[in-house]
């Protein structure tokens, strides 16, 4: 009985270890062809802006800050260099991976949803209220996807 308990607790042990050992080699896979991607990808883009926040926002999930600060930085920078508003809201969706864990990750997912707002009439925006799906007026008519 005292066997089968510790080979059941052992092989357990090895296919809880295998299958973290898995996921974190996915997403190592992932972050080296995003990295590459970028250092290929050296045009002063939107494309550039979307591989850097992806990159980053890995690097957050991979406890890798100091690269993901960079990453989000430089696309902070450049969305502004080249005036590109979605890379505004892209930037507050991605530090708020950083974030994730207290109310300045909430903070900047209302200031992502705000900046995907913008174009839209002030008119409409009168009593509407932001729902995942989409923005709603009061009569639960959809303003904007």
């Amino acid at each position: 009985m005292k066997k089968i308990l510790t080979l059941s607790v052992l092989l357990s042990f090895t296919m809880a270890t295998l299958f973290a050992q898995t996921v974190v080699r996915v997403q190592r896979q992932e972050l080296d062809s995003l990295s590459s991607a970028i250092v290929s990808h050296q045009q002063k883009d939107t494309v550039r802006i979307k591989l850097l926040n992806e990159y980053a926002r890995l690097c957050f999930y991979d406890l890798d800050y100091l690269n993901g600060l960079k990453a989000v930085g430089e696309a902070r920078n450049l969305s502004k260099s080249l005036e590109y508003g979605k890379g505004e809201r892209l930037y507050h969706q991605t530090i708020s991976y950083f974030h994730r864990n207290n109310t300045l990750g909430a903070y900047h997912l209302i200031l992502a949803d705000w900046r995907s707002n913008e174009g839209v009439p002030a008119s409409a925006l009168t009593g509407a209220y932001s729902h995942p799906i989409g923005l709603y007026d009061n009569d639960n008519e959809r303003i904007q996807n």
